[in-house]
């Protein structure tokens, strides 16, 4: 079996975010999401591509911005 696993680059999300002049809190608020949760997606911590993809949609990412590298494994 084949598996992918993503790995994303957060350096374009928390720029983002400090471009709004937004906290932590600030992002929480705003996708409903916890702050650790937060912080955790931000130091790219078991972050979930769908938990990503929420975040950088409020911020104004694009997901492509984020995608770091796939590595293929058997």
């Amino acid at each position: 079996m084949v598996s992918e696993t993503v790995m994303f680059n957060m350096k374009p999300l928390r720029q983002a975010i400090a471009m709004k002049g937004w906290r932590q809190g600030d992002v929480a608020e705003a996708t409903g999401f916890s702050d650790g949760t937060i912080s955790k997606v931000l130091n790219g911590l078991n972050s979930s591509a769908k938990t990503v993809k929420q975040i950088a949609d409020v911020v104004g990412v694009d997901m492509k911005d984020l995608v770091d590298m796939v590595e293929s494994t058997q």
